[in-house]
């Protein structure tokens, strides 16, 4: 190609155009294009047609850069809807190890950052005013980021004000991790920090007598 630049010089603008025209539809990949309008996700859609809206009006930078941006808001709302809690006092696991009375047990599952986080540990937080104490069950929970902390610290203020008390149980690496960086510590009689679960049963057992 380089070699007949010299040659190409004297197409007329007309043939080059038509040329262009035609790079740029198969470049498009119109049929992926519809069948993403048809089958993909809202979100998907929404990015899609933002990206291609600000590519034609504005610049291809500013369109990429927003998509990023939209993709990334879109995503982590997604995983906000993710993470959820549920209350497993009744199940027969808990009813075999004898849970005191007013106590209750949580379990929690997904990332909890700061998306999440509020939500989860503000419902959390209405619920101990009315109990004695429960069992925060966290082996479900991968992520636990500086929103998840400050949302956990918190809710035991909340238990310290109330009188209730807390135990989180089971935690993964990560979300231990950061517990320890963050220098969130057991408190006594308001929180306190188990292995297991069963361990949390006993231990709600022990501050109950």
């Amino acid at each position: 190609l380089v070699s007949l630049a010299g040659v190409l010089a004297y197409l007329p603008m007309p043939a080059m155009a038509a040329l262009l025209v035609m790079v740029a539809w198969n470049m498009s990949e119109a049929p992926k294009a519809v069948h993403l309008l048809r089958t993909a996700p809202r979100g998907d859609i929404l990015v899609f047609l933002t990206c291609f809206g600000l590519t034609v009006a504005l610049d291809m930078v500013i369109a990429i850069t927003t998509g990023i941006l939209l993709a990334a808001v879109l995503f982590m709302q997604e995983m906000a809807k993710m993470t959820r809690v549920t209350d497993i006092t009744d199940s027969k696991r808990i009813r075999a190890e004898s849970l005191p009375e007013g106590w209750r047990v949580f379990k929690i599952n997904g990332p909890l950052f700061f998306a999440a986080a509020d939500r989860i540990f503000g419902e959390l937080a209405e619920l101990s005013r009315e109990a004695r104490g429960f069992i925060l069950y966290m082996d479900g929970v991968t992520v636990l980021d500086a929103g998840g902390l400050s949302a956990l610290g918190k809710l035991i203020e909340t238990c310290r004000e109330s009188g209730s008390q807390v135990i989180v149980a089971d935690l993964q690496f990560q979300p231990l991790r950061a517990l320890a960086r963050a220098g969130l510590a057991p408190e006594e009689g308001v929180s306190r920090f188990t292995p297991t679960l069963e361990a949390a049963l006993n231990a709600a057992g022990d501050k109950s007598e």
